[in-house]
């Protein structure tokens, strides 16, 4: 799978003329009377402002992410524009988590450099911004599975990268709790949209992918194909989901714990971790004490030994009084590293 694009355009709001389609590419793919059929959903309202705006036209989609900045420099104080790409509509329909956010990416792209420079408005980057629809076209012409666009002229620097996604989100189940596996940094906070920061936020090694879809409002198909590039990416990894009749066995890796190098490991996950876990809770000061590892590798060998001797979690907590370690946490490493593995009952009885 690859980015497929008929064409790509960029328009603006002119204070004298109106709505404007000022580049596109391929050249003259859109008439200026289709354009004006369609201009008032790509330079949209305020209440469209900063959002995915798709539009389906016969056999295709059109979509933008139509932005609106305010500033003294711009003639009445405002400036509208919008990067959109038009693209066969069983593709976007197939694939449309893919799109919307590269066509989130363009604009939020677009919008920094304009804060900054002035970029767009002052037509001073005209070639520039052909050039970079022409990339976009072609590359996808070219079935490439990601975006490179890098020039420099006149001391500016654009970078733009739009890593592919992957697809298949089928092995990520409704059950599964996502867990962090490695810090996710944001260093610009434009590169994800408002739904993935609301999915980031919620992986905290309780909600499992049903849950925070629901907590999110968004589909259970959207929330698992962010989770599952997430995972692609190394950032998080999933464990089954949890219960206190749960029954887990060691597995031979649970020799390694000894090791220094695993129960670094074992810190430094559950630092990550507990301290989403203690946002959730932030008034249980109990969590704070929890926040800080207070075991050794002794310990927690005994720990998941003794796990694996019990009837099930349970069990486990009768018999261990573990007030200084997280009992979600220590389950969910020792599953994700493969140190214990979840027994599931051969049968169910009911009590008559």
């Amino acid at each position: 799978m690859s980015f497929q694009i008929f064409g790509c355009f960029y328009c603006e709001f002119n204070t004298t003329k109106g709505r404007e389609l000022v580049y596109q590419y391929p050249n003259n793919f859109l008439n200026i009377d289709e354009f004006n059929k369609i201009s008032k959903y790509m330079i949209p309202r305020e209440e469209l402002w900063n959002k995915t705006v798709s539009l389906k036209l016969g056999n295709s989609y059109l979509l933008g992410y139509p932005k609106y900045l305010t500033h003294s420099n711009y003639d009445r104080t405002k400036f509208q524009f919008n990067f959109c790409i038009l693209i066969d509509i069983e593709e976007y329909e197939s694939n449309y988590y893919l799109y919307e956010l590269l066509i989130q990416k363009i604009g939020n792209t677009f919008e920094k450099l304009e804060i900054e420079s002035n970029f767009c408005f002052m037509k001073k980057n005209t070639d520039i911004i052909l050039l970079f629809l022409e990339t976009l076209y072609e590359n996808a012409k070219e079935n490439k599975q990601c975006i490179n666009f890098n020039i420099g002229k006149d001391n500016i620097n654009i970078h733009f990268f739009f890593q592919y996604f992957f697809n298949d989100f089928s092995e990520v189940k409704s059950f599964f709790i996502p867990i962090w596996i490695k810090k996710f940094n944001i260093k610009d906070k434009k590169d994800i949209n408002d739904s993935i920061d609301k999915i980031i936020q919620n992986i905290n090694c309780l909600n499992n992918v049903k849950q925070i879809g629901k907590i999110c409002n968004l589909s259970l198909n959207y929330v698992s194909y962010i989770l599952m590039n997430l995972r692609i990416q190394g950032l998080i990894s999933f464990v089954d989901s949890f219960s206190y009749d749960n029954i887990y066995r060691a597995n031979k890796e649970i020799i390694k714990i000894n090791k220094e190098n695993l129960f670094n490991e074992f810190k430094e996950f559950y630092q990550l971790n507990n301290q989403l876990k203690i946002k959730e809770n932030v008034e249980n000061k109990n969590n704070e004490l929890l926040l800080d590892i207070r075991i050794d590798q002794d310990i927690l060998f005994r720990y998941y030994i003794g796990l694996t001797q019990a009837q099930n979690v349970t069990d486990f907590l009768i018999n261990y009084d573990i007030k200084n370690i997280d009992i979600n946490l220590l389950i969910a490493f020792g599953v994700y590293k493969n140190i214990i593995r979840r027994l599931k009952p051969l049968f169910s009885y009911e009590k008559i």
